[in-house]
């Protein structure tokens, strides 16, 4: 069930409105187990390069920082420019193709049974929106928080 939290008052839009996820705690620890599995099978494997930061720990986005600065002032000694890309993994979960995961998945050897269970968190995943006394019908959720 999704509930519309108004941003502000008299809200209209829908962009006056926000919503959360609220998971149960149970439903929060299973996650940490599975993050904390899939994380040592990819720590292990050498699946995540020496050039991605914040997948690791010991690997934060502070250190990546510094040493992009250190290159930045490199190159513009030399006068060069240098071109940065930054991708929010967080927000292109909408984007991602679930049968390549899914193979991805399964070639660092990460267990069938936690595979599906991250299948089950983000895929066909129906709600409702209840807007004080009243409910939608239930649809699919294909965009954001699952």
């Amino acid at each position: 069930m999704i509930i519309p939290l108004a941003k502000k008052q008299n809200a209209s839009n829908c962009s006056d409105f926000c919503t959360t996820c609220l998971l149960t705690h149970a439903s929060k620890v299973m996650i940490k187990v599975l993050q904390q599995r899939i994380e040592s099978n990819v720590t292990t494997g050498k699946v995540i390069g020496k050039d991605q930061f914040r997948f690791v720990k010991g690997r934060g986005t502070r250190k990546a920082t510094g040493s992009l600065r250190i290159l930045a002032e490199r190159c513009m000694e030399h006068g060069k420019q240098l071109h940065i890309f930054f991708v929010d993994y967080g927000k292109a979960i909408d984007c991602v193709n679930w049968s390549i995961l899914m193979m991805a998945l399964k070639r660092i050897r990460v267990d069938w049974r936690d595979r599906r269970v991250i299948k089950n968190l983000y895929t066909k995943q129906e709600a409702v929106v209840r807007l004080g006394d009243v409910c939608s019908k239930s649809c699919e959720i294909r965009r954001g928080t699952r």
